[in-house]
Order: C-alpha cells, then structure tokens, then sequence
C-alpha cells in the first residue's frame, strides 16, 4: 500500500487540474483530499544524524598467515592436514624433487667429466712446455746462436700464455655450469615447507601428486594468540571515505584498525578463485578485549555521507510530483499539503531542507 499512495496523489493531482511546476517549498500547495481507503499516522520532524550503514560480514580469526612454494611443483609428501598443531620448523610438505636432482646430477657429472678433459689437456700442453725447454737447455748448452736461443724462449712463453688464455676460458665455462649447479640446489632447498611459527593448520586440502604454483598461498596457518577480524573484502577507497568504521561483536561496539592490503594476498586468492577477504586489529575499548574471542561473528560497519544535524522525516511521508516534493503536514488537526525542498535520502529516512520546522508532524503512510 505505500508504494501506491504517491501515484493515487498523482492522479488527484492530474483529475483536479492543478499543475504543480514550481520548485520553491514556498509555493502554494495543491489542495487535495487524500483517498479515505488510505490509513496513516504521524511522527514529528525531528534534528538528528543521517548516515549510510555499510555493513560487511566476518569473523573474529586467529593470526593467520597464507603459506606458498617459491617454485612450482607437484607435492610428494603432506604433513600439514587441517586442525593440526605444528611447532616452528615443522615440515608441512614436500614437493617431487626428481626432475630437479635429474638435473643436478646430470650437470655435475658434465662438470666433472669436462674437468678431467682439460685436465688432460692441460698436461699434454705442460708436456710440450717440458720438450720445448729440454730443448732451450739444449741449445744453449750448445752455445747456439743467440737468435735461436730467443725465439725457443719465446715459443715457450707464447705456449705458456695460450694455455693460461684457455684455462681462463674453460674456468668461465665452468663456472657458468656451477652456477647453474647452485641455482637448482637452491631449488631443491625450496621444495620443503616449514611452518614459519607454532600454530594450528586452518586450511589446506593437498595431496600427493597436487600441482601447486608458486607464490600462491595453498596452506594457511593460525595463531590463536594473535586474534584478528577477517571479514568480507571492502576496499580502500571504501575505508578512506567512511566518517566511522567500527565492528559490532555480539552486544558491543568494538575500535578497530585496518591491517594494510596484501596486494601479494589479494591477487593470489583472485588468481586461485578464492574470494578476497580483509583483515583488522581490534583495538577497543580495553576493558571489553578479554570478552573477544576467535570463532565470534562480527559485523564491521562503515558509516559514510555522514550529515551531523538533519531534519529528518520518514521517506514514506515524502512524494513528489512534477520534481516537486510534498508532505501532509498536520496542522492544529488539519491534514495540510506542504511543499518541501528535500535533501538527501537513506536507510528509509529523507532530510527536510526548507518548508518544514523541527517538531511539526507529518503524516506517514502505514
């Protein structure tokens, strides 16, 4: 029945012949007689508070920190079933370290089998230095020419430099396949996953043979001495507009306290379909912190377009016609149309601007 009352008005309106065009709540209003089939009361205008309540449900959570592999991988061994308590240090799984170790192996005995080739090759080179100053030792025994002398000396140290220049190159060649040796050990020392504090396991279904990305957290682990709100995700520009955020936890009003953005944690749960959450610090009032405990819903509120004193009427007492809005104003028993100029409306309350006083009572459709 309310929402058909503003277009029964229209229609007195239209029959009766008045045109009502004028914006200016000091206009003469129509008179109209309201359809006796419609029932109403009235409240006063009163000067109050008007807000939008957002309301974003959650739950009081232990500390908890999302856990991911530095590498992808499929797991080999899991340790970390949900509801377990772990100690600091605990190995939660294991990826399949095969491929890896195929790798190391096969470049450590390349390594070590080019090794052994220029080694081989080094002491032929020496070999050949050996002769050639046996026969420097010859000649000059011999009491050769000095020009013969000279040029056996330099063919020696030109023999000397060529094979320092190539163990030069062969070592950057080494060390190139080293580094590749270092870079998988460093892998195969990231296919372990140790808990990073003692805590309980809150999440984390894997198993042996699952694929897993890295950077994306698949195991989840609490600590239940750090307790926190988790809640539906609401983002920044949300919070950073908002007059008042705050959490009601059962009977209480409770501060709270963004915890910053994850943008590492967002994404990833984006990535893995998981919706986003965020998280707070409840930090108030002190004396109602012992009574907060984890597995309490909460409701985080964000109150926002914030107006300290409006006048404020029930939006069921407010219609318009022809961008003109009116209310029945009830005066001394008389039931009188009054043009209005209106605010804003929200959460079923509407500000009066101009044309009504704090006190005078306006009919409201039931």
């Amino acid at each position: 029945m309310k929402r058909i009352i503003p277009l029964l008005l229209a229609l007195l309106l239209a029959f009766s012949g008045c045109a009502v065009t004028s914006s200016d709540p000091t206009a003469t209003a129509p008179e109209l007689k309201e359809p006796a089939s419609v029932a109403s009361g009235t409240t006063a205008a009163y000067i109050g508070p008007m807000y939008r309540l957002n309301v974003y449900m959650g739950s009081i959570t232990p500390y908890a920190e999302g856990l991911s592999m530095e590498i992808d991988g499929k797991v080999s061994k899991y340790y970390a079933y949900p509801g377990k308590w772990v100690e600091e240090g605990e190995i939660l799984l294991e990826l399949n370290t095969e491929k890896i170790q195929k790798q190391i192996d096969d470049l450590e005995a390349d390594l070590a089998e080019t090794k052994k080739g220029h080694a081989y090759s080094d002491r032929l080179v020496q070999l050949e230095i050996q002769m050639l100053e046996v026969e420097l030792r010859q000649l000059q025994e011999q009491q050769a020419d000095q020009k013969s002398i000279d040029l056996k000396k330099n063919d020696i140290e030109q023999r000397k430099a060529d094979l320092r220049q190539t163990q030069k190159l062969r070592q950057l060649d080494l060390d190139e396949t080293q580094a590749e040796i270092d870079a998988l050990k460093e892998q195969l020392d990231k296919t372990v996953l140790r808990a990073p504090f003692a805590g309980r396991i809150i999440r984390g279904d894997l198993f042996a043979g699952y694929s897993v990305t890295a950077d994306v957290p698949y195991l989840y682990i609490a600590d239940d001495t750090k307790l926190s709100l988790t809640c539906q995700f609401i983002s920044d520009a949300m919070l950073e507009s908002a007059n008042q955020v705050f959490a009601r936890i059962g009977s209480t009003d409770y501060e709270i306290q963004v915890q910053p953005l994850d943008q590492e944690e967002y994404y990833a749960m984006l990535a893995a379909g998981l919706d986003p959450v965020r998280h707070f610090d409840v930090v108030g009032p002190q004396d109602a912190l012992e009574t907060v405990e984890a597995g309490q819903y909460a409701a985080v509120c964000v109150i926002t377009d914030y107006i300290e004193d409006a006048l404020i009427v029930p939006a069921e007492s407010v219609f318009t016609e022809n961008e003109q809005a009116y209310v029945y104003v009830n005066e001394n028993g008389t039931k009188t149309l009054r043009a209005v100029t209106v605010g804003e409306s929200m959460r079923g309350m509407t500000q009066i601007l101009d044309g009504l006083q704090e006190g005078e009572d306006v009919y409201v459709a039931e």
